[in-house]
């Protein structure tokens, strides 16, 4: 799943922030989408959590704008 993808993804060396032509990060994809427990593992690995997106939004405003309760709280 997309744990275990993100977890080869970080063995591999990728940069934990890099982000895409929108400026969203792997941080941005995974709390728009409510996937707790890979915020949780990219918060352990030292994301950033406040990075902006080209719309001047962050982890938590994606969330936030998507309705994902358990990730708004672990942000």
């Amino acid at each position: 799943g997309d744990l275990e993808e993100v977890r080869r993804m970080l063995r591999k060396g990728v940069d934990i922030n890099s982000c895409n032509y929108d400026g969203k990060t792997i941080m941005h994809m995974a709390a728009s989408e409510g996937n707790y427990r890979v915020v949780e593992l990219l918060l352990e690995e030292g994301a950033e959590k406040n990075q902006k997106d080209r719309w001047g939004n962050t982890p938590l405003q994606d969330a936030i704008n998507n309705t994902q309760g358990p990730v708004i709280q672990l942000l």
